[in-house]
């Protein structure tokens, strides 16, 4: 009778089963999700369930229950104050009109998406944002702007890509203790390889005058 894991179980099963293309059965768990969401929290709005419903819609083609899902997840969002959820819903109100081929429509929809992302300073949200400005606008055979929403994801995703690894990096180093130590390591690795390059130009240089050496002496005793 865990009915809160219960709910969380169902529900990201049936984003699962959605995201393999089991529509018929992620339909079966959404509405079974909902029943007992309406069970065990009344009072609680379905924002992300609503969300994922009408994402579900929108895979089948279903684009006015996709819009109203949508729509009424993103009021829900408006009311809370919640960013993702006003940026995830103009996302998928974005992809609805999209799908119905309004090109406008859904610019409008992903530059708000891309407002919020800046507002709330979410680098994952700016790549999802400009990454859909960019397929917009391609299709709408605008390239100028499709390559410069593409460039600006590029652009956000390796710098985000290289704030992770550090920050991780630093983490591991800091916890392990760890981070002098490769200091220290580094600093010793790199003397090693100077010298070793310093003994390999000598060997190089040794051998070229021995063998100078030599050839000046074959050419005296020939000379001779």
């Amino acid at each position: 009778d865990f009915y809160n894991t219960l709910l969380r179980a169902k529900h990201n099963l049936a984003s699962t089963e959605r995201d393999l293309g089991n529509f018929e059965k992620a339909r079966t768990l959404y509405k079974e999700t909902w029943e007992l969401h309406e069970k065990i929290r009344p009072d609680s709005p379905p924002i992300q369930l609503l969300y994922n419903m009408g994402r579900l819609h929108l895979e089948v083609s279903e684009l006015d229950k996709a819009e109203e899902h949508l729509r009424e997840s993103l009021e829900y969002s408006r009311k809370g104050g919640i960013p993702a959820g006003l940026f995830y819903n103009h996302i998928g109100l974005g992809d609805v009109a999209l799908a119905r081929g309004d090109f406008s429509a859904s610019i409008g929809f992903y530059n708000d998406s891309f407002e919020i992302a800046q507002k709330v300073n979410s680098p994952p949200f700016r790549i999802i944002a400009s990454e859909k400005l960019h397929e917009v606008y391609k299709k709408e055979g605008d390239f100028e702007q499709a390559l410069k929403y593409h460039e600006l994801a590029k652009q956000v995703s390796d710098s985000l890509t290289g704030v992770q690894q550090d920050e991780q990096l630093a983490l591991a180093e800091t916890e392990l203790g760890l981070r002098q130590q490769q200091k220290i390591n580094q600093l010793l690795q790199e003397r090693q390889q100077q010298q070793e390059a310093r003994i390999t130009a000598q060997n190089w240089l040794i051998g070229m005058s021995v063998l100078v050496i030599i050839v000046i002496l074959i050419s005296i005793v020939v000379l001779y």
